[in-house]
Order: C-alpha cells, then sequence, then structure tokens
C-alpha cells in the first residue's frame, strides 16, 4: 500500500530541506532536519544548525472526479548554535532564511523526492529571536504545501 500522501509531502519537504549545504551553493548547512520538533534542550550541541518539521493544519478543496487540493500548513523551527556572537547567531538565522526561500525558488514543487502530487510550497511568513536561554537563536518560518489526493484515500 503506497504512504499516505500527507506523508509524502512532509518526506519530498525534509528531503527538499536536506539540500541547503554550502557545497550546494547556499550560505548555510543544515545538519540535521527531523519531522519531530526538539526543543534547545532536546538538540543542545548535537547539532548547530536543526530543522524541526511541525505539521499544522490542513485545508481541503473538493473538486470534481474524486479529487481533493489540500493546502497543509506546515512551520518550521530552525535552531541556530554556536559559541559565536548574538548578532552572528542573527546573521546565520537571516542567512538560513534566505536559504529557504532560495531552496523554494529553486523547486516549488519538491521534485527532488519526484513527489508528484505536491504542485507547490512557498514560505508565507518568518519570525526570530535574538537568543534563547540556550545560547542559540530560533526561526519559525511558516509554509504552505499544495498537494492532490483522491477523497476515498492515497
Amino acid at each position: 500500500m503506497a504512504d499516505p500522501p500527507r506523508r509524502v509531502a512532509i518526506q519530498a519537504l525534509k528531503a527538499r530541506l536536506e539540500t541547503i549545504t554550502v557545497a550546494n551553493g547556499y550560505k548555510t548547512t543544515v545538519d540535521t532536519v527531523s519531522r519531530l520538533l526538539k526543543t534547545w534542550s532536546e538538540v543542545g550541541n548535537e547539532s548547530r544548525i536543526y530543522i524541526g518539521i511541525m505539521a499544522k493544519r490542513e485545508d481541503y478543496e473538493y473538486q470534481p472526479s474524486d479529487n481533493v487540493r489540500v493546502v497543509f500548513m506546515v512551520e518550521l523551527i530552525c535552531h541556530v548554535q554556536g559559541q559565536d556572537s548574538a548578532a552572528a547567531r542573527a546573521n546565520k538565522l537571516d542567512d538560513l532564511i534566505d536559504d529557504i526561500m532560495r531552496a523554494n525558488d529553486l523547486d516549488p514543487n519538491l521534485t527532488v523526492a519526484t513527489v508528484p502530487s505536491v504542485t507547490m510550497w512557498r514560505p508565507v511568513w518568518s519570525d526570530s529571536d535574538e537568543e534563547d536561554e540556550y545560547g542559540g537563536s530560533t526561526a519559525r518560518v511558516s509554509l504552505q504545501l499544495v498537494y492532490h489526493r483522491s477523497q476515498g484515500g492515497s
């Protein structure tokens, strides 16, 4: 049996975010992308740049021929850790948010995972803090993923 379209969409997003490395022409290298959200106390120093994927809500648009267009809200929780100054960590967050936007520009349909059902993903807002109690900085980036499924299942 095939994986549910929601899982496939999240896996495709995770695969795309994992391509964010300096070697691939980005400003940052993401050390860990996780489907399970972690706080800094859980991440600790194991990862200098961490992205956690938090699934939010789905809106369903029923269409003819048993099709459903799904607008799926996902929030990325991005942690930047290091011994750098608060200003340097803020710059790393800015670079990371810019890299997420660039990853979207390069692959708006998540073709990295050859998922035919994902038709679009796009960042819709972001915010960040300067420093948290663990010596890191955090940003949230909200995304819309649009994919299609049948009414009866996968």
